[in-house]
């Protein structure tokens, strides 16, 4: 759901994952080593951490670190955190 809010929204974001665990990156190429991960907008993570964490949803404060989707996240806890992703990113276009 992020990576498509950014993609219409235009906002250059890379959602990478393995398995269950996953991350975000703004950045207009592909994020696959720390180099890539590195040259990320780190300014326009830590702006978007706190618009998420002001919605009530806590992610990794860097975007080195990862998020885990764990069998305790319900439906409606994947629906909240699309809704507060989608106004986190509109308030950085």
């Amino acid at each position: 759901g992020l990576r498509r809010l950014g993609r219409d929204l235009e906002i250059p974001l890379q959602v990478v994952n393995v398995g269950s665990i996953w991350g975000l990156f703004f950045s207009n190429e592909p994020v696959r080593d720390y180099m890539g991960a590195q040259r990320s907008d780190g300014e326009r993570y830590r702006r978007f951490f706190h618009a998420m964490l002001d919605a009530g949803i806590y992610l990794a404060p860097s975007p080195m670190e990862s998020a885990f989707l764990s069998a305790a996240h319900t439906d409606e806890d994947l629906s909240l955190t699309i809704e507060a992703g989608r106004l986190a990113l509109r308030g950085l276009v």
